[in-house]
């Protein structure tokens, strides 16, 4: 049943259009009695043009400032059939060069069949004074894409597809639209954004597609290919591919092998034999590039004599007042000769300190380097460690957001004898390929990074797989130095490193409300400011009931912790939790937060509403999705400084610079009170809040564990139980991911 309400009429303004995104606002005036007046329209109405007869679907809504609008959910046109309205239709954009007069003469001429004779025959309007064949050709060639627009919309409300999408489509297929999905639908999930295999199955099914026909089979094997690198895998063993494809869509799997060894031949896939891995063609080139790159690199001569080097370290460790120990100064020799090298260590192992001996070894030798990090939380905590500038990755490959490639490549390189990747953990397979590229073989590449945090969001680990070669010079830094070997959350983290249970200090929770937190601190909280603590902390809470974890969290976060720990700034306290949903998770706990910061008044109105999600001036928000066009990547944390009711524009500070994000933008933010530990990476904050809980099991593993912990600075809290702290720590299932870079680079 349609629960939607339906209005006809047209559009007598636009207030406010967005062509990237097709969302518009507009002043439409009805045609039918059921609505006198005109009133406000909002949605995917670019397309639309003013004064064109249409029939709306949609629902009211209240905005807050500008009061009720009528958001427009799908539309569908309406041929006029007055003589006032076929004037109005015919000289509007939809026929392009007609003008009123123009338009006067053909209703004239032809009646209310004006549009249906030049369907038919347009060349009739011939006849009519004014037009000859110059204006005729733009009078097609105008209404010819504005019907096939009109076509697609039509054909794709049959299968319940909104109107956003069908914009998408069109602007990928034009006015081949609906002749390609008719040709095949599965075309659709492969090339637009947002659009995946359920839908277009849908659609294809309800065409009458058989439902063992090769194209759905086919399609269905990429699917799955696809949704295993979004797991991180950069591959998948043929068989697990067929037989995931069989369940998903419930087909014999020995119907897949014609198809599938179509998709080979073709090369739409690529099958490695020796290894049995099924590849996107996208992901077996960048795996046999970054070998191929790694290997011309390995083979360049050590850049500098032990005895020059010896003295430059000398130098360095005095001008910086540091004092390395033997194991540093053997690894800052051998970083500095090396064409390409890595290094790595847990927190307070000295990682920090080894990269200022090289800085100033590179300084020392007038050479030219760059400093660089994955996301621009990383890449400001660089520069706050090296005090020297410090990219992301995609600034200083100067990314194009408009073709989505980066103007540093082989063909124009970065001009530098020396770059140092910082958090190498966090860089994907294919953004590594892009540094490699653009990096001539000559220049020196050092890699820093924690090869026990988690690996990238994106496919690949890069940094383990190249650690395993043994090929790749590798140092890995152990000691922990004196100034951090008394806090508990570097011992914590060092401990669940390598398995065991740390040795965490466990307060219940009615005791840790009336009490002092900091395990080595006797004084009066009220009286700690956090920035003189003397060390880091870490104690576990130990509470079993979900909801009163819940609770306490919200407390922490919303009232304890700002009272007792005054000068925090937004953002410095941090909850990292597992999940997405569930009482512990991301959604519920921003949720609740969100609401107890209202009513403090922390955060107040306007505040503009998209979908399930609300956003306030005051709320912390994160970037979920690479956004290039802004240079805000995915984790970047920031806070909404404005909002703009009119153009429905959230203005967010993010690090160094405010952005205007769009309503398409905000498809891609979230609240950030509460954050996935895998979000959190190459980032710190001073006091971070976890729930510790067995029904997050399927998510509790080691290097999740690890990389929370190392987010805090100053505090560490949990929450929960040490059964689940246990099963977390002794879980180390598919810590590696799915790749062949190894065996590629070995090979």
């Amino acid at each position: 049943m349609d629960n939607k309400l339906h209005f006809s009429g047209k559009i007598i303004r636009k207030i406010f259009e967005n062509v990237s995104n097709g969302f518009a606002v507009a002043l439409f005036d009805p045609s039918s009695s059921t609505k006198k007046g005109s009133f406000v329209i909002k949605g995917p109405l670019v397309e639309l043009n003013v004064e064109e007869p249409v029939e709306l679907m949609g629902r009211w809504v209240d905005h807050p400032k500008f009061g009720r609008q009528f958001e427009v959910e799908g539309y569908k046109y309406i041929t006029p059939t007055s003589k006032e309205g076929l004037v109005n239709f015919l000289s509007s954009k939809v026929f392009n060069g007609i003008g009123p007069a123009i338009a006067k003469r053909i209703v004239d001429t032809f009646g209310e069949k004006a549009i249906e004779v030049f369907e038919k025959n347009p060349d009739k309007f011939l006849g009519v004074k004014g037009i000859g064949d110059y204006l005729l050709g733009k009078i097609k060639q105008s209404y010819q894409g504005k019907r096939a627009f009109k076509d697609l919309l039509m054909f794709l409300s049959e299968y319940q597809i909104s109107h956003s999408i069908g914009l998408r489509i069109y602007k990928v297929f034009g006015e081949m639209s609906l002749a390609k999905i008719k040709e095949n639908p599965y075309m659709i999930a492969e090339r637009v954004n947002g659009v995946g295999f359920k839908t277009t199955d849908s659609i294809a099914l309800c065409m009458g597609m058989p439902l063992k026909s090769p194209n759905r089979l086919k399609a269905a094997l990429k699917w799955i290919l696809l949704e295993q690198m979004e797991t991180g895998a950069m591959c998948t063993p043929k068989e697990k591919l067929v037989e995931e494809a069989s369940a998903r869509i419930a087909i014999d799997p020995a119907l897949f092998r014609n198809p599938l060894e179509d998709l080979i031949t073709l090369g739409d896939v690529m099958y490695e034999a020796e290894s049995g891995f099924i590849y996107t063609k996208t992901a077996y080139n960048c795996e046999m590039a970054i070998a191929s790159n790694i290997k011309e690199r390995l083979a360049y001569l050590e850049r500098i004599d032990h005895q020059g080097l010896d003295i430059l370290i000398k130098h360095a460790q005095k001008k910086l007042a540091i004092k390395l120990t033997a194991e540093q100064f053997h690894v800052a020799r051998q970083l500095a000769r090396k064409p390409i090298a890595i290094l790595t260590g847990g927190p307070g192992t000295g990682k920090t300190t080894l990269v200022s001996i090289i800085i100033a070894i590179l300084k020392a030798s007038r050479k030219k380097f760059a400093l660089a990090a994955p996301t621009g939380r990383a890449a400001k905590r660089l520069q706050e460690l090296t005090q020297l500038y410090a990219s992301t990755v995609h600034r200083l490959l100067e990314f194009q957001a408009y073709s989505h490639q980066f103007l540093k490549n082989s063909d124009n390189p970065l001009n530098l004898d020396t770059l140092i990747l910082d958090e190498t953990s966090m860089v994907d397979a294919f953004l590594f390929q892009a540094i490699l590229e653009a990096l001539p073989k000559h220049s020196q590449l050092i890699l820093v990074g924690d090869k026990d945090q988690l690996p990238s969001i994106g496919p690949g680990q890069v940094l383990k797989d190249l650690i395993k070669t043994n090929k790749v010079p590798y140092f890995e830094l152990t000691h922990i130095f004196r100034q951090v070997e008394s806090s508990s959350i570097t011992i914590g983290a060092h401990t669940i490193k390598n398995g065991s249970i740390p040795a965490i200090r466990t307060i219940s929770n009615s005791k840790f409300l009336q009490m002092a937190p900091l395990c080595n601190f006797q004084g009066n909280l009220s009286r700690l400011d956090i920035h003189g603590w003397p060390k880091n902390d870490c104690f576990f809470i130990h509470e079993d009931n979900p909801e009163a974890i819940r609770d306490t969290m919200i407390h922490l976060y919303v009232n304890y912790l700002p009272k007792h720990f005054g000068n925090l700034s937004r953002g410095s306290i941090q909850i990292l939790t597992p999940i997405h949903r569930g009482h512990l998770g991301t959604i519920a706990l921003n949720n609740y937060i969100q609401k107890a910061l209202l009513q403090k008044g922390q955060i107040k109105e306007p505040l503009v509403t998209l979908g399930q999600n609300r956003f306030f001036v005051g709320d912390m928000v994160i970037q979920l999705k690479n956004n290039y066009t802004h240079e805000i990547f995915n984790g970047d944390i920031g806070e909404v400084k404005s909002i703009d009711l009119e153009n429905s524009k959230l203005i967010v500070h993010f690090y160094d610079k405010s952005v205007e994000l769009e309503r398409e933008d905000m498809q891609n933010i979230a609240l950030a009170y509460a954050i996935s530990i895998h979000k959190s990476q190459g980032s710190e904050f001073k006091i971070i809040i976890m729930p510790v809980v067995t029904e997050h099991f399927i998510m509790l593993k080691r290097n999740i564990l690890y990389t929370a912990l190392t987010r805090a600075k100053k505090l560490a809290i949990m929450l929960g139980t040490k059964k689940a702290l246990i099963i977390g720590v002794k879980n180390t299932h598919d810590i590696n991911r799915l790749t062949g870079l190894y065996s590629k680079i070995v090979g």
